[in-house]
C-alpha cells in the first residue's frame, strides 16, 4: 500500500480517493488493538508529577518574593521622597525669609517682617 497525503495528514490506502472512515471500518481489529495499547500504557512516573509540582511551587514562591521585594522598594522610596519634598519646602521658606528680612516693614508698629500684610 502506498502512503497518500490527505489534507495535511498521512493515511494508508490503495487509492487516493478512498475515504478515511472506510479504512477504519475495514480494519477495526487494528483500531481496537491501538486503543487497547494506549489504555494499557503505564502512566507517567510520579517523579515527573512531583517535579512539576515542585516547579510550580517554586514559581509561586518566586512571584511572592518578587512582589514582596517591589513592595519593600516602594516603602523605602516613599520616606526618601518625603524628605526630598520637605527639604525643597525648607529651602523655599529660607529664601522667602531672606527676601522679607531685606525689605523694610510697611508698618512701623509691626517689627516682624514675616507678618506684614500687602495691600
Amino acid at each position: 500500500m502506498a502512503m497518500v497525503r490527505d489534507q495535511g495528514g498521512l493515511r494508508q490506502g490503495s487509492r487516493p480517493g478512498l475515504p478515511r472512515n472506510r479504512l477504519n471500518r475495514k480494519h477495526t481489529g487494528l483500531k481496537d488493538l491501538c486503543y487497547a495499547l494506549v489504555k494499557a500504557r503505564v502512566p507517567l512516573p510520579e517523579v515527573a508529577c512531583e517535579a512539576a509540582w515542585a516547579r510550580a511551587a517554586k514559581q509561586q514562591d518566586l512571584a511572592r518574593v518578587r512582589a514582596e521585594r517591589d513592595d519593600l522598594r516602594n516603602q523605602t522610596q516613599l520616606p526618601a521622597r518625603i524628605v526630598q519634598v520637605l527639604e525643597i519646602g525648607k529651602g523655599r521658606l529660607k529664601e522667602k525669609t531672606r527676601t522679607l528680612e531685606g525689605q523694610p516693614a510697611d508698618r512701623a508698629g509691626d517689627p516682624d517682617p514675616t507678618r506684614r500684610c500687602r495691600s
